[in-house]
């Protein structure tokens, strides 16, 4: 596995499949935004089980106990917020 594949949220394919989606200077309404959100994070599961990556082991700084992070996922913040659409 590659060095941050553990922790990675965004892998290229996701990005260029966001980016179709997108055109510049269009705005995307939120059902359609909620559908992609969706789509992306099932793609996110598949790539991640495919690719056998799993989630870091971390350490509670509370407890001192370790476990598996939990899964990442794709959340509407991170789509909009990494300026990737714009919505309308």
């Amino acid at each position: 596995m590659p060095s941050g594949d553990a922790q990675r949220t965004w892998f290229p394919e996701m990005v260029v499949r966001l980016r179709s989606k997108w055109h510049e200077g269009v705005g995307v309404s939120m059902p359609t935004l909620i559908s992609l959100r969706d789509e992306l994070d099932g793609m996110l599961q598949r790539i991640r089980t495919g690719r056998n990556i799993q989630t870091p082991i971390i350490t509670c700084r509370r407890f001192g106990t370790t476990g598996r992070a939990a899964e990442p996922h794709v959340s509407l913040n991170s789509e909009v917020g990494g300026g990737f659409i714009e919505i309308s």
